[in-house]
Parts: C-alpha cells; structure tokens; sequence
C-alpha cells in the first residue's frame, strides 16, 4: 500500500509546498494561537452584551455558537498556523507614512484596545523577518510586509489605535471556512481540524495573489 502524502498547500509567494508548522517556529506559534484564543473569548463577550449584533464581522449564528464552548474547545479552535483575526493589515497606508498619532478610539472596550496593542507589537516583530513567516502567519503582502518593516518602534502602539477599531474576524464572510472549525468543538474531546486549517491556507494564498491580479487587469 503506497504511503499517504502529508498535506501541503502552495504559497502566493512561493513555487514551493508549505509545511506552516515546520516553517514558524514553536514561540510563533504559541503566541498565534494565544492571540487566537483571546480574540475568540473576544467574540464571545461581545456575543454577551449585544447577542443581535454580528460580532467582529462573524456571523450572529456562529459566535453564539462560540460562546457556548467551553475553556478546552476554544483552545483547540485557536489552534491554527495563522491568525484568525485582521486588523486591516492590507490598507498599507497609514502603516507606510511610519508616524502614525492616532489617538485611541472612546468607543472601544479597553480588553479589545489592549488586544490590538498586543497583536501590533507581536506583528511589529514578526516583519523584523523574512516574508514568508509573515505571509503564512498573518497573510501579509510583499507591500505590506515593507511598510512595516519601515515603521519604527515608536510608532506601532499608536498605529494599534487606528487598528483597533477595524478588528475582524478573518475571513468572517465564509461559511465553510469557521463551519469546518466550530463542527469539530461539537464532538467531546475536539479533535484537530486539518482539513479545515489547509482551507486557510488556500484562502491565505488566494488572499496573497489578489494585488497582483488587479494590478494585471489595471489599463496600460
């Protein structure tokens, strides 16, 4: 019987496979999926005090759903090689200019406030490296990869203001994509969700090869 094939998935960035775990390094990863775990908990508490509201984006049916698992469940849900968050990582803008002063938005919780503090910092470090980590971790474009690797220190806990506001659940809009992780916290204990987790992978490609389409189609 021949041997079974490991799965892989195709960078936007890259004609080589991608093995997600081989590539980040265990402290990335562990600090991916407390990021994770935090924003999921996020998603829950916001469920709580608006339950008609679509969360971050997600859908009202999903997060409610999210907020019923318990402690062990989320845990497994955050488990994945990359964020399941965005804070607008592809407006390049604001992050181009290198001196952000955008003040913190009143309207915000301070937990989601200090989120996006963390999550900003811990990005801010990660394109201190190469752009593949930063690609398979956060779907982050060669363009975007560059401003931030230009935006200094100084600058990263103000641009976390005018990130909080836009937090989001990545890839909200796509049924199959949070069905297939949430499908899996229904069975006790939850198993790993390989299959769903290639899914991102492919999403995260697909997200990577979107700049370059358009600048094809632009007139010449």
């Amino acid at each position: 019987m021949p041997r079974a094939k490991p799965l892989v998935a195709i960078s936007s960035f890259t004609t080589q496979p991608v093995f997600p775990t081989a590539l980040l390094d265990d402290s990335t990863l562990r600090s991916i999926h407390e990021m994770n775990e935090t924003f999921l908990c996020l998603v829950a508490e916001r469920t709580i005090e608006c339950p008609k509201e679509p969360p971050f984006g997600l859908r009202a049916s999903l997060a409610s759903h999210l907020g019923l698992l318990d402690a062990e469940a989320v845990k497994t849900i955050a488990a994945c090689p990359y964020t399941l968050f965005d804070m607008a990582f592809d407006d390049i803008g604001p992050w181009r200019r290198g001196a952000l002063a955008f003040p913190a938005s009143p309207a915000l919780s301070d937990a989601v406030r200090a989120f996006a503090r963390m999550v900003a910092f811990f990005v801010w470090h990660l394109t201190r490296g190469d752009l593949l980590t930063a690609a398979l971790a956060l779907g982050m474009s060669p363009s975007t990869h560059r401003a931030w690797r230009a935006l200094p220190l100084s600058a990263v806990d103000s641009g976390a203001n005018w990130a909080a506001p836009r937090l989001a659940a990545r890839w909200g809009y796509h049924r199959f994509f949070w069905n297939g992780l949430l499908a899996h916290s229904l069975q006790s204990p939850p198993p790993p969700a390989p299959g769903t987790h290639l899914l991102g992978l492919q999403l995260l490609a697909a997200d990577g090869l979107r700049p370059f389409k358009k600048q094809k189609e632009l007139p010449v």
